[in-house]
């Protein structure tokens, strides 16, 4: 099935004429949990204003869960060197290199930080508005843990009861279609995994930093705003109702989403920021710009948050 999803993709892409190369990053490690990334690196100056995802039939649409990742070919590179994906298998089209830039350890250890908490700050926004609405999407909550794999790695994290419940996560997303899953355990699992990801994510925010450049747009969605704050703090305004509806009746959470705004603070510095992540920023907003304006359906690279266009 993902063979089938990945080369249909791959043709679709390469018929417009416009494409230099496609890549895949990560891997399928759990099929029918894991979706498909492609990075798509365009011609220069080319625009393709199509949504390639939009009209999936089944079951490639449940494959492909977000927008394709891809840029033009003179900011690629220049963006693996913020983003360290690192893992690209060519598809189709030219073998462009990806990995033709240096940085520094020092800059590499700080970049990696700035990555690690991005992610780490999404995962805990993530699972509080699943446990605010009480709607847990299983899928999501897998394809996160996965990911923050590599945030334990990038920051060195030892916290022992963290750990541990990622990898309870993992077990249970790596035997998924094999052993009946226990909801109730799997329910104690996700409140360990937001108890101790907080713990994590305030634990990092004061020993390495977490920066954000002043100036930025902080709205990072709809009805999700950042504020500077001395504290992790999340408020709420809106009505919440009840979870035997809205899990009965799907229209019926969609409109608890929009009647709900959330604002969290965080620590984060918007002053003295290295030159490295300032380097980061005006890389990532302009390869931002040049995909609103030639390739909107794509998402330029990858981020955990938001917060690279400027207000």
């Amino acid at each position: 099935i993902y063979s089938g999803a990945i080369q249909r993709m791959v043709n679709q892409l390469l018929e417009s004429g416009k494409v230099l190369s496609i890549f895949q990053v990560g891997g399928i490690s759990t099929p029918g949990i894991s979706d498909i990334d492609f990075y798509v690196v365009f011609k220069n100056n080319e625009s393709y204003t199509a949504n390639p995802i939009q009209h999936l039939p089944y079951p490639d649409n449940q494959l492909f869960t977000h927008r394709l990742f891809g840029t033009c070919e003179k900011f690629a590179v220049q963006l693996e060197k913020f983003t360290l994906f690192n893992n690209y298998k060519l598809l189709g089209g030219e073998n462009v290199s990806m990995k033709e830039y240096h940085v520094d350890e020092k800059d590499l250890l700080i970049i990696k930080n700035q990555i690690a908490l991005e992610y780490l700050v999404k995962a805990w926004i993530s699972i509080s508005l699943a446990v605010t609405f009480k709607t847990i999407k299983l899928r999501d909550l897998l394809l996160y843990v996965k990911a923050i794999l590599y945030d334990i790695e990038f920051l060195k994290i030892q916290n022992p009861a963290f750990i541990q419940v990622v990898h309870d996560l993992m077990d249970i997303r790596n035997n998924w279609f094999k052993n009946k899953v226990n909801f109730n355990t799997l329910d104690k699992l996700i409140d360990i995994y937001q108890t101790e990801l907080f713990k994590v994510v305030e634990q990092f925010i004061f020993s390495h930093s977490f920066y954000i450049t002043n100036g930025v747009n902080l709205q990072i969605s709809k009805r999700i705003h950042l504020f500077k704050f001395k504290s992790i703090t999340v408020n709420r305004k809106g009505i919440l109702i009840p979870s035997l509806l809205t899990n009965y009746l799907p229209q019926l959470a969609k409109i608890e989403d929009k009647l709900n705004k959330f604002t969290f603070g965080i620590p984060f510095q918007d002053e003295n920021i290295p030159s490295i992540l300032i380097e980061r920023q005006q890389a990532i907003e302009n390869a931002l710009k040049y995909n609103s304006t030639h390739l909107p359906s794509f998402i330029a690279t990858g981020f955990g948050m938001n917060i690279f266009e400027t207000k």
